[in-house]
């Protein structure tokens, strides 16, 4: 309901005039497949609202997303008859590792990247002592 509506707000009337009711219905009806397949088959979908909470991920990240990777959902775009029902469903929960395992897992692979110290300066500093 919430896509038909932006269709007819945002389209100029020339276009949207053109447009048939059963278009409209399909653009909706595709809009809630995936929020569909979320309540009928929650064990295909991982739970991300906990480590959003917990800053484990981006804020920015899906709060579910579909495990074959086909799929990415937001509760801001959830229709309200979605989000009652969320609570009843069980998810699988990510395996998401703590903010500091992640930072030292960065800084240990700087560490590693970076070159050796005492290349060409150190065999000339050599050269000089002989």
């Amino acid at each position: 309901m919430v896509i038909a509506k932006w269709f007819i707000r945002n389209i100029p009337k020339v276009f949207h005039s053109n447009l048939l009711i059963d278009d409209l219905k399909k653009v909706r009806d595709s809009s809630l497949a995936p929020w569909t397949d979320l309540l009928d088959d929650p064990k295909q979908w991982t739970d991300y609202r906990d480590s959003k909470r917990d800053g484990q991920v981006n804020p920015r990240f899906p709060d579910f997303k579909r495990k074959d990777g086909n799929g990415a959902l937001w509760l801001n775009n959830a229709p309200k008859w979605v989000l009652s029902r969320l609570q009843e469903l069980k998810f699988d929960v990510p395996a998401v590792k703590s903010k500091q395992a992640k930072d030292f897992k960065e800084l240990s692979a700087k560490h590693e990247r970076r070159p050796q110290r005492g290349g060409r300066g150190r065999r000339r500093r050599e050269k000089e002592s002989l």
